[in-house]
């Protein structure tokens, strides 16, 4: 952007942002929650700084909303989408469902167990509350050559709202953005035929900042698997449709 004279009023929120802040079409019932406003047709757009691959693009487009629950379709370019169905309660949002994975054709995922939330309700955003993410889900790959493989894969977050923060974004500057850090483990088990592999663990930590009548507007990924010193991973909002 570029700087505007220092006698021009200060700029207007992004238009799309504040638009889709202030629909009356929001999700209500159990997916009704400000920090993660959903609604049919919404279409977010977000951009990725990724070390050594430069920056990229994705979307996600919303629908199927409901009361209890909806579908949210990400579009990571080149006709590769992603497709997760949420699940709502009154305890929060809950992303259990994975059924579109981008060039695993022949895979079938399994969500075994799926506890607490992804997004709790609205009232938790304050600093010092926190919440707790627990999946389990088991991946089954065709044979290509060595025999059918699965991998069980167990997920265990925590996650702790740490305050309000200023950010800046593509969309816009969010001077009272919710920061959330998460912090938990990853462990898999691969197996071929009925040869298991022994158990691999790794680390997973990032920062979310959410905003309300928004949603997310920016997370950093920077040591997302315990790798600190490889530079800026940022996800960011562009707009919102």
């Amino acid at each position: 952007p570029t700087a505007a004279p220092p006698t021009a009023a200060p700029a207007e929120p992004t238009p799309t942002v504040a638009t889709a802040a202030e629909t009356d079409n929001l999700a209500t019932g159990d997916c009704g929650n400000e920090f993660f406003p959903v609604r049919e047709g919404l279409v977010q757009r977000y951009s990725n700084s990724i070390p050594g691959l430069g920056t990229t693009e994705h979307t996600m487009t919303y629908s199927d909303v409901t009361a209890g629950s909806f579908i949210v379709t990400t579009d990571v370019g080149e006709g590769d989408v992603l497709i997760h169905t949420w699940q709502c309660s009154g305890n929060g949002l809950l992303s259990p469902e994975l059924t579109s994975l981008p060039g695993a054709e022949g895979l079938s995922i399994e969500f075994v167990e799926a506890t607490g939330v992804t997004i709790p309700s609205a009232d938790l955003f304050t600093p010092g509350e926190s919440w707790t993410t627990h999946y389990v889900a088991i991946a089954n790959m065709p044979d290509m050559g060595a025999g059918p493989m699965e991998m069980e894969q167990t997920i265990d977050l925590e996650n702790t709202v740490v305050g309000t923060e200023a950010v800046t974004v593509p969309a816009g500057d969010f001077p009272d953005a919710i920061r959330v850090d998460t912090a938990g483990t990853m462990s898999m088990i691969m197996s071929t035929g009925e040869t298991a592999q022994p158990a691999t663990e790794i680390t997973i930590a990032y920062t979310s900042w959410y905003v309300e009548g928004v949603g997310v507007v920016r997370q950093d990924f920077s040591g997302l698997f315990g790798d600190t010193g490889a530079g800026d991973n940022l996800t960011e909002l562009v707009s919102v449709e």
